[in-house]
């Protein structure tokens, strides 16, 4: 079976992932807690995880030892080569698409799109994501980083499941509408 590349973040009303500077103090941490057994189950469903540069270095600021990462096999798309000094971190500067095609039909569990705007929009123009699962946190920014960053192309997606939150976030899977 072929695995799916899963797009799975929070965001604003407004389809930010952060503020410009990257943070993400805006997120409402109690949605954390009251998905947490399905959290568990979306993280035993990916063996793979895949980062924008910015975005991994934003997550090291959170997680400084990488523990976090731990079981994965994580790839942070970079233009520059790069080593990394956490176990199971590797830097790839190649094409992002042919690279996450040759991953997709891997033997594995599905591939968890961590983000950025940037990575998500080149892998959406080439039609790689093949789900979008997005907690809508009640929060407009006004300006940051989005989701997709000038995507080129449309792409439909259809509605899958949709879950309320106490804090007042929706939680909405998307899937490819193929």
């Amino acid at each position: 079976m072929k695995r799916k590349l899963i797009y799975f973040l929070a965001a604003s009303l407004d389809g930010y992932i952060a503020r410009i500077d990257g943070s993400v103090d805006w997120l409402k941490t109690d949605d954390l807690e009251e998905a947490g057994d399905e959290l568990k189950e979306f993280a035993a469903s990916v063996d793979t995880v895949l980062f924008g540069r910015k975005t991994w270095e934003k997550g090291l600021e959170l997680d400084p030892s990488g523990a976090g990462f731990a079981g994965y096999e994580n790839y942070v798309f970079s233009r520059t080569a790069r080593e990394s000094d956490i176990p199971n971190v590797i830097f790839v500067n190649s094409d992002p698409a042919g690279f996450v095609r040759q991953l997709k039909e891997e033997e594995g569990k599905n591939i968890w799109l961590m983000g950025g705007g940037e990575l998500a929009a080149a892998l959406l123009d080439d039609g790689l994501i093949d789900e979008i699962v997005v907690s809508i946190q009640p929060v407009i920014l006004g300006k940051g980083i989005p989701m997709f960053d000038n995507p080129d192309e449309f792409v439909a997606f259809e509605s899958a499941d949709v879950k309320k939150r106490k804090s007042g976030s929706i939680e909405v899977t998307y899937r490819l509408n193929r």
